[in-house]
């Protein structure tokens, strides 16, 4: 299944047209999902989330595995304060994307070992939240950027792990009772917008706030910002295990088009450094 940003939009605009989904996605964005799905007659699992205190200028990755996405989206912030625009891009809004096209990969990938197989189907297989350099890279040529205070954190938002365990039974199951690939992505793509809400198709730069008076897309935004050779880095790692100076590359993907996502080269720390 190839996700087309305009045939997201559309079934976002008939998710918003259901009154249930509105009343669900309200309830998501400020409060965990066992707690909102709790049923008294029943007893449910938990899940352990640690608050985490900062300082509201500081990036805050909290309960969830987005390292790179916030490294990444604070690189973006300083490109743009070169050109004397102050801006804190969203990294929600890009993992709300990255959960999409990595449950659209799980649901495409055929195994081709038994050790990939393993991978898979078990532990977190399906649906993590990490990434890397060219997974970032993917997201942002494809959706864009938007400011945080134009897509905020809801609470699944910052601690995923619920929601990573819901999709990540969404996808097992579907794929194991060899449910059509279109009817499994709906349920996904429906539970990722009441869980983080649907993300902005216009951004607004004022002036006042950001030093500049902009409005477009988000992926005219990134074009307008990212410098020419962005796309064009390579990841370097240093990898013990590993023979030196030699290319690799990792199974984790977000793109279904593209098996070799993110080859690395690994190099010794003298170089690194």
């Amino acid at each position: 299944m190839r996700l087309d940003p305009a045939f997201l939009r559309e079934s976002e605009d008939e998710f918003m047209r259901d009154d249930r989904f509105r009343i669900a996605m309200a309830a998501l964005s400020r409060r965990s999902l066992s707690s909102v799905s709790y049923n008294p007659t029943e007893r449910l699992g938990e899940w352990m989330t640690k608050e985490v205190e900062c300082e509201p200028e500081m990036r805050d990755q909290h309960s969830t595995g987005t390292c790179w996405l916030q490294a990444a989206c604070a690189l973006m912030d300083a490109f743009a304060l070169k050109k004397g625009i102050e801006v804190n891009f969203s990294a929600t809004h890009l993992s709300y994307f990255d959960k999409l096209e990595k449950s659209n990969v799980f649901l495409q990938r055929v195994p081709r070992s038994s050790r990939e197989e393993w991978h898979l189907y078990n532990q977190d297989g399906p649906l993590t939240d990490g990434g890397t350099w060219g997974m970032f890279i993917f997201l942002v040529r494809k959706y864009g950027l938007v400011p945080m205070k134009a897509y905020p954190r809801t609470y699944q938002a910052m601690y995923t792990s619920q929601i990573n365990k819901c999709i990540r039974h969404t996808l097992r199951n579907g794929k194991f009772a060899e449910i059509a690939t279109d009817r499994i992505m709906s349920e996904v793509h429906n539970a990722l917008a009441r869980a983080y809400t649907p993300p902005p198709r216009t951004v607004r730069l004022t002036l006042e706030e950001n030093g500049i008076d902009w409005k477009g897309t988000p992926t005219e935004l990134f074009d307008w910002l990212a410098p020419d050779d962005l796309t064009h880095y390579i990841l370097l790692t240093h990898a013990p295990d590993r023979p030196m100076h030699k290319w690799y590359a990792s199974m984790t993907s977000n793109d279904a088009s593209n098996d070799v996502q993110d080859p690395f080269f690994t190099v010794s720390m003298e170089t690194l450094q």
